[in-house]
């Protein structure tokens, strides 16, 4: 078996972004990260159509305002036959808002991600000993 290059590493060591695999995250940590916004217990119960209505949007095929808008208009949905059902009624604006806020914070996770890039540390100085 041959040894690594030096830039075989450097190649592999940048991964694709998994959207899967964040949503995964997000679903696992979601809730706790609601907890510690201080976002109240009621909106964890929404929490799974939101996730859901993320992942359908990055399905469509078209502008970001238009996955952006059929997420909301899933959320609206979700919060309206949550409200029917009588398990916890949400208020749709404060929702929306929390969603809005939410799908702007994973969108910009996803743009930090895909942008990044490896770089190279710069080097560090011989330590000297003065005495």
């Amino acid at each position: 078996m041959r040894p690594f290059r030096r830039s075989e590493i450097q190649e592999s060591s940048v991964a694709k972004f998994n959207f899967h695999k964040f949503v995964s995250v997000l679903q696992v940590l979601g809730p706790l990260s609601l907890n510690l916004m201080g976002v109240p217990d009621k909106f964890q119960t929404i929490l799974p159509n939101v996730i859901t209505a993320i992942q359908e949007a990055e399905q469509i095929k078209g502008s970001g305002a238009a996955k952006k808008a059929h997420a909301l208009a899933t959320i609206a949905a979700a919060v309206a036959a949550s409200n029917a059902a009588g398990r916890v009624q949400l208020d749709p604006a404060e929702v929306a808002a929390i969603a809005d806020h939410g799908i702007e914070t994973v969108l910009g996770i996803i743009h930090v991600q895909e942008g990044a890039r490896a770089v190279k540390p710069a080097a560090v100085p011989p330590q000297t000993s003065e005495g």
